[in-house]
């Protein structure tokens, strides 16, 4: 047993520790999420942020056809999306993600809704600069909400009522 691991469990043990991890944390522990950002200081933000919270990043990708890549060869749970990439529209990727079933949000600098194609208009779109309070809100609503298929209907009965003559 390491000295780190000994003197750990000794004070486990005496009671004077009480490791504890914000509740954030557990719910959004291991998500994977692609980061889709041009700017690299935002991408880097966005990742340390997300780090904070537990999630794996996959990415960032900086241009469309570098997220499209990403989500050829690599799984994710959720996406984070620019809507700008130096003048490229993210909209192609959005509608790969949706086709997916991935949820995703959108951010944005601006504010004007038509930035965002009129079938995407209901998701949610974060602005710039982004908080760490409004993304770990994202992240806990939204993004690591299970997103399970409907259930199928229950099978019919086909055979006979006996209680019918």
């Amino acid at each position: 047993m390491s000295h780190a691991t000994a003197q750990h469990t000794r004070l486990r043990s005496l009671g004077e520790i009480q490791m504890t991890m914000p509740p954030e944390v557990g719910v959004s522990s291991g998500l994977r999420v692609l980061v889709v950002e041009d700017s690299f200081l935002i991408a880097w933000s966005l990742r340390r942020m997300l780090n904070d919270l537990g999630c794996h990043v996959i990415g960032p990708a900086s241009s469309v056809r570098g997220a499209l890549d990403l989500l050829d060869s690599t799984e994710c749970d959720a996406a984070i999306l620019d809507v700008n990439l130096a003048g490229e529209n993210s909209m192609p990727i959005a509608s790969a993600l949706s086709d997916m079933g991935t949820p995703f949000v959108f951010l944005t600098g601006y504010s004007s809704p038509a930035t965002v194609e009129l079938k995407f208009r209901s998701h949610i779109r974060l602005r710039k600069p982004l908080t760490e309070s409004a993304l770990r809100r994202v992240v806990i609503e939204q993004l690591s909400t299970p997103h399970i298929d409907p259930a199928p209907p229950p099978p019919r009965n086909t055979a006979p009522d006996p209680s019918v003559d």
